[in-house]
């Protein structure tokens, strides 16, 4: 079950003072360092406020789905160059052509305390399909 004291973010700048307070101290030292379950993540970004805006239905079992928003880049052949788009939160799609490169940022923001990394990587759906991804897959503790 999934703890509900205390309140999540309800802007920015919340989070953002909620991450100060919390990023050099873990609030939940008797959670062991390991990958994270869905209850423990909801608990971190409830007390620390390292994810902005935080929606409950994107939490699995033991990660968080974020999706693709704001500003994206992608190599337009006709003219042999990068165009930008923006694509706001569940209304745009980007659509791409075989072969292209996309850089594509993400809603929501993340801000990770000096105790917890992360890793991302694309749902196996969208490997699948063919999609790959040319990045880490890691992010430190500490990010902004």
């Amino acid at each position: 079950m999934l703890e509900s004291k205390g309140s999540f973010a309800s802007s920015d700048d919340e989070a953002f003072e909620k991450f100060k307070k919390c990023k050099k101290v873990d609030p939940y030292p008797d959670i062991r360092p390991s990958l994270l379950n869905s209850a423990d993540i909801h608990r971190y970004i409830r007390k620390t406020g390292m994810v902005y805006p935080y929606d409950r239905g994107n939490l699995k079992s033991a990660s968080y789905a974020a999706k693709i928003a704001g500003e994206c880049k992608y190599w337009d052949e006709k003219e042999e160059k990068f165009k930008t788009i923006s694509l706001e939160k569940d209304r745009d799609k980007l659509i791409l052509k075989p072969n292209s490169i996309a850089f594509v940022g993400i809603e929501p923001t993340f801000r990770l305390p000096d105790y917890i990394a992360i890793r991302f990587n694309l749902k196996i759906t969208h490997v699948y399909r063919g999609l790959l991804l040319g990045t880490g897959p890691l992010v430190d503790p500490g990010f902004e």
